[in-house]
């Protein structure tokens, strides 16, 4: 389950946006997972957006999902999981996958044999889009819990790239000077402080660019 503080701002940009769509936060019952490929009902609604980790990747069946998509880089069997999310019983569904430049390469590989269709980046959000989304970056730093939720962000973020330094291309100094960057973009106007010990145990002790504490 997304924290709903979250969810409630991605739905203030849905309703300043003129968007006729639902945002789902569910709590999923254990007893979901103790049966193999367990149906779980949305609330009604001809539209719907659910945010979900890779625990909805295996075994659950949500009815009538049409579109899934997928942001930045994963392995190709979890990317072909995901994907059969929709599509299911007879019903017609596409798929889509959200990258980074630098994330570009290492998944057209792994995904080489798939019918692929490169659209690259032909979306142009409105001035509306823009102002609402700034206006909502802007307000992160006056908001408790979105603040923790940027800087816990920016451990996540880091950490995870961490782990895939040869699928991007990088060495640990771009590394780290990407996870900066990205902490701008979370709203974030001062770079986070991390753990020595968490430093540590990601291999960066000693790397330009970090905040310890």
């Amino acid at each position: 389950m997304f924290p709903w503080h979250i969810i409630s701002r991605f739905n203030l940009i849905l309703t300043l946006t003129n968007s006729n769509h639902i945002l789902y936060n569910i709590t999923i019952p254990t007893s979901c997972f103790l049966l193999p490929a367990s149906r779980f009902p949305l609330p009604l609604g001809k539209n719907g957006i659910m945010f979900s980790s890779d625990v909805s990747a295996r075994g659950l069946d949500y009815p009538d999902v049409s579109f899934v998509l997928q942001v930045g880089i994963t392995e190709r069997e979890q990317y072909i999981h995901r994907l059969g999310r929709t599509a299911r019983a007879g019903k017609s569904g596409h798929g889509g996958l959200l990258l980074a430049p630098y994330e570009e390469k290492c998944m057209k590989k792994a995904l080489s044999d798939m019918p692929l269709i490169i659209t690259g980046n032909k979306y142009i959000p409105s001035s509306t889009t823009i102002t609402v989304m700034n206006r909502g970056i802007n307000s992160v730093n006056g908001h408790n819990e979105l603040k923790k939720s940027a800087e816990q962000a920016y451990g996540a973020w880091l950490g995870y790239y961490n782990s895939n330094l040869r699928n991007c291309g990088w060495n640990k100094e771009i590394l780290v000077q990407y996870a900066n960057a990205m902490s701008t973009y979370f709203g974030l106007k001062n770079q986070p402080k991390l753990l020595k010990k968490t430093v540590g145990k990601m291999g960066l002790k000693g790397v330009p660019g970090l905040e310890t504490e």
